[in-house]
């Protein structure tokens, strides 16, 4: 009631300065609580994208049923016709992904040396889900935008083992999500002495792919794959080996691939291009042969001997 008075014994105009000044005023502090309603909503929203998963418990939505996936798989047998037994081995990566028809809901990422590597734990309302899940040796975490198109950093292909599906959920459940290998791998072996100027391989193959389609099972697009292996104590007597991977198109893929010994300074010492090199999934193929030729280190060796092998066993 003060306030009023005192503005109706002002002038006109002063009168219209101070209502003026006093909705102004009104209008800031209602921007300001607007800026912090959306603030604190932001803060709110979830996080959707590639997460770690510590705790192995994930909320989805709120209607309490607790899902449980167990990933069996996730060891890599030897494989039938390999030259050195490699023993049981684990994947030191797992992707796993749910979608909701092609929305991503959520990506939990896990390492071997968390204590819930291989279980994973959700909140999740009842429905019909998408699940994709990746078992690999990578550098980093495989990028699963879609289930048609899973990327690997820096587009390293190594053994990878992968699952999808559809799971309906309509209580507390829990599935057990078998992984079988997505790739085709191809053993370079080469049997002459390597000399002393080689300090690296360098492996460039074509006719794979580099990304995932998990759906059809098999390689999306076509690929420039490259590899470089240090050499530190090559074997004199002996054949040493080098394991190239990739996701073929198709059931009998062909590569080309270029193997190049080089020097310190990046200098090729000795190259052979190997051609029509078929690639299965979860088949070995080996090219055998010699690179560097018996005589002198820089002569050209014989041709590669292809033969394709028995898929991995157990897988």
């Amino acid at each position: 009631m003060r306030m009023i008075n005192s503005i109706i014994n002002l002038s006109r105009e002063d009168r219209c300065q101070t209502i003026g000044f006093q909705a102004i005023g009104r209008l800031s502090f209602v921007m300001c609580v607007v800026a912090m309603i959306l603030l604190f909503s932001s803060c709110e929203n979830p996080d959707l994208g590639n997460t770690a998963d510590d705790d192995a418990v994930n909320i989805l939505g709120e209607g309490g049923k607790i899902v449980e996936f167990h990933f069996s798989g996730l060891s890599i047998d030897d494989f039938e016709g390999e030259s050195v037994a490699l023993g049981v081995q684990s994947c030191a990566r797992l992707n796993f992904a749910i979608f909701d028809g092609d929305k991503r809901l959520k990506v939990i990422n896990q390492t071997g040396d968390q204590p819930s590597f291989g279980r994973v734990v959700f909140d999740m309302e009842p429905g019909r889900y998408r699940v994709v899940a990746l078992g690999h040796n990578g550098l980093g975490n495989a990028s699963i935008s879609s289930p048609v198109q899973i990327k690997f950093k820096d587009n390293k292909v190594t053994d990878t083992f992968y699952y999808y599906g559809t799971i309906e959920v309509k209580g507390s459940s829990s599935f057990e999500i078998p992984l079988k290998r997505a790739v085709a791998k191809c053993q370079i072996v080469i049997r002459d002495r390597f000399p002393a100027t080689v300090s690296q391989m360098q492996f460039k193959y074509t006719g794979g792919s580099s990304t995932f389609n998990a759906v059809t099972g098999y390689g999306c697009v076509n690929s420039r794959q490259t590899e470089n292996r240090s050499i530190i104590a090559p074997d004199e007597k002996g054949a040493t080996s080098f394991d190239l991977y990739t996701f073929p198109h198709n059931d009998n893929d062909l590569l080309s691939i270029t193997v190049m010994a080089l020097s310190e300074s990046g200098d090729i010492v000795a190259s052979q291009v190997i051609d029509d090199v078929q690639v299965n999934v979860n088949k070995l193929t080996r090219c055998d042969g010699e690179l560097f030729g018996e005589t002198t280190e820089s002569s050209e060796g014989g041709d590669f001997i292809v033969t394709t092998h028995d898929e991995w066993m157990g897988n």
